[in-house]
Formats: structure tokens, sequence, C-alpha cells
């Protein structure tokens, strides 16, 4: 592509990752984050990290999502790895060198760290630097070490997950960013974080969860994306556990029947999507307490 181009990508570690990597190697026009997973029309040139909810869309898809529909108007580059890995390896050879550790915010983000290039970490020596911290536990106090490579995606995602500072945010300081230390020592990175993990503690200790045996379920209200992170307080082995976020509309479903349960909901007219460990849907205005019926007739 010579003209500039559009880009629309997954508000995530991975998908944002994944838009500056592909910025460096084509003439970007501007760079949108739908609210909604995959909600984008024609006026997008290429989509990154999302599966488009129209299937008539005609452009580009990039992603790793399952669920692409065999009949579909758009061009899809698909593989089964994080869609930043995908991208690394379409554009490195137009992307300085230096650039390169980005995509390691977007594999570590999908939990797929074992999947950055030989080339990568030799490239970047930086990222086995480490962060050395005093902490107290049960026992009394203990030093830990983080490597840095590994502390690289949740800042991102913490910053995409509030709403007052959101995914473009954070895609413009990771364009910019000449060093995985940007990234770290970044300010508005640790504002973020802080404000989200209050809130969860915060909502985790009001909130009732329903077991029923097969799927916890429970109902949060807040205008942040802290429902996946809600969600991962109560796993249980065995259990799928959704929250639903009343406020947006999301849903997050996390857990060892996360997969069984999404295709159980499907075949009732929802919606979700994502893949292992991630998967999310929306209430697309349909009331919540359908929801939970259709919750309690699968569980049955």
């Amino acid at each position: 592509m010579t003209r500039p181009i559009v880009i629309a990508s997954h508000g995530d570690a991975d998908g944002v990752s994944s838009a500056v990597l592909f910025s460096y190697a084509f003439v970007v026009k501007d760079v949108v984050f739908p609210e909604m997973f995959g909600d984008v029309d024609d006026s997008v040139d290429v989509v990154l990290d999302m599966r488009p909810r129209d299937p008539t869309f005609s452009n580009i898809v990039i992603d790793h999502h399952p669920g692409h529909p065999d009949t579909r108007n758009y061009h899809l580059i698909w593989e089964n790895v994080p869609t930043s890995l995908i991208v690394w390896k379409l554009v490195k050879d137009k992307v300085s060198k230096n650039q390169w550790w980005k995509v390691v915010i977007g594999l570590c983000g999908d939990g797929a760290p074992e999947l950055v290039p030989t080339e990568v970490w030799d490239a970047c020596p930086e990222l086995f630097h480490e962060i050395v911290s005093h902490k107290t536990g049960r026992y009394g106090g203990f030093v830990s070490r983080r490597p840095i490579w590994e502390m690289l995606s949740a800042p991102i995602n913490y910053a995409c997950r509030l709403k007052k500072v959101g995914p473009l945010f954070a895609y413009k300081i990771l364009r910019v960013a000449k060093s995985p230390m940007d990234i770290v020592y970044e300010d508005a990175f640790a504002v973020a974080r802080e404000t989200i993990m209050q809130e969860v503690n915060t909502i985790v200790s009001n909130l009732q969860v329903l077991d029923t045996g097969k799927i916890l379920y429970g109902e949060i209200r807040s205008e942040n994306k802290v429902e996946g992170l809600v969600a991962m307080r109560f796993a249980k082995p065995g259990r799928a556990v959704m929250i639903v976020n009343k406020e947006t509309g999301n849903i997050a479903l996390r857990g060892t029947l996360a997969m069984w349960a999404k295709e159980k909901l499907n075949a009732r007219g929802w919606n979700f999507g994502g893949h292992p460990g991630w998967i999310g849907g929306n209430l697309e205005n349909k009331p919540s307490r359908q929801l939970l019926n259709d919750i309690l007739e699968i569980s049955r």
C-alpha cells in the first residue's frame, strides 16, 4: 500500500503492538480501536487482531481469532499465533531492529512468550534486564526479581482498560518508545494500573457470584474494562467464570469450561468470540436476565 491507510485494531496489548509494528512499514493516516470487538466498516483499510462482525467487510484482515466465516468478502491473513507475531513476520524487513522488541508485548499479552523469535531476543538484550524490588509476604520480606520482557504487556493492558486513557494513548506512547524502559517507567501506565487494581479490589470484595456447578456468574458496573480481571479472581478448576459489565455490556468468559460455555451459548443466539484463555462478548442490548436464564438452562 502506498497511499495513507486507516487501521482498526483490538484494544489490548496484542492489538496495540500489532498496530505499532504495522505503522512502521506503511503510511498510516489514522488508527482506531473500536469499542465493540470487530465493529468496523469499509472506511477501514486494514483490521488487526479482530474478526469483523460484518462478513461483507471488503478489505484486509490480519488476525488469529477462530470463527471467521467461510463466506466472506475480506482478504484474511490468519495464523494460530498472536497477531503481533503475524504482523512482525510480514513487516520485519521494513522495520528497524531497534523496534522489534515491541512484538514481545503482544506475545506476552496473549500468554505466548515462548513464541518470541530468536532474532528478537538477540536484537534486544535489554529484555533480559531485571527489576528488583522488596516485597512483604506471608512469611516476611523477600526480594522479587522480574525480567523486563515479562513486565511490558501489563502496562499497555492497564491503559487500554482505563476509559480515561485507552488504547489510542497506549499506541501513541508505544510507537515513540525507544526502549523497553520507556514502558516500564511511564508514569501514566503506573497510574492506570493503580486505578484499575483499586477498582477491581473494591468490586471483588463486594461481589456476589452465583455458582451453577458449571458456570460462576456475576454482574458488575464499571466504565472501565475490568470484567476480565474480576473474572480471573473467581477462577475455579472445572468451572467457567462469566462476569457481565452492565455499564458497557461487555462480558468476560474465563476458565476450564469457557470454550464449552461459549459453544453452548452461541448456539442459543449469543455472539461470544476470542480464543482459549480470553473469551468475551457483549450483551448487545439484550437483558442480562436473558443471558442468566440461558446459563441456567445449559448448566442443567
